[in-house]
């Protein structure tokens, strides 16, 4: 179970100013020559002003979410490689469109409540160089046109333990 605890300012830009749990199930089984892995949860969230009238200061709720996940890592050589399907069905959460308004030929922004989804795939490459090091290349890229989002994002890390 993951808990969201509210310790940004969601005025700033800095979380959403509310608390979430999110239990999950994950299951992952190795086989020659990979490992798939999957895992599924329910995004319960409190009330956020982002989800109400920032400018009056009123709390609305948050929609809750089901998230999930899908993928493999697999051994080539000295290098595994790692394949993801990350999505998110956004209930019941707030979308802006564009419509007529009536009697007259003017485009107008429409507030509405819908169920959508946003889905990104994951891939990436490691490799490890010594025994406790670990070089890590990954791409996070959309793979709808749900949310907005970058639609590339590149990560490199490191990784060093200490035995």
């Amino acid at each position: 179970m993951n808990a969201l605890l509210p310790t940004g300012d969601p005025y700033n830009g800095l979380g959403i100013g509310a608390t979430a749990v999110r239990p999950f199930v994950a299951a992952s089984k190795t086989f020659i020559p990979g490992t798939p892995h999957v895992n599924m949860g329910y995004q319960w969230t409190g009330q956020s002003v982002l989800a109400g009238d920032v400018i009056a200061n009123s709390k609305g709720t948050v929609p809750k979410q089901l998230v999930y996940a899908a993928g493999f890592d697999a051994p080539v050589g000295s290098f595994t490689i790692t394949f993801d399907v990350i999505g998110r069905e956004i209930i019941n959460g707030a979308r802006v469109g564009l419509g007529i308004e009536s009697g007259s030929q003017t485009l107008v922004s429409t507030f509405y409540q819908d169920t959508f989804g946003i889905v990104n795939g994951s891939a990436g490459l490691k490799y490890k160089t010594r025994k406790n090091v670990l070089f890590t290349g990954n791409l996070l890229f959309r793979m709808d046109d749900g949310g907005i989002r970058s639609r590339v994002v590149p990560l490199l890390g490191l990784s060093y333990t200490w035995h």
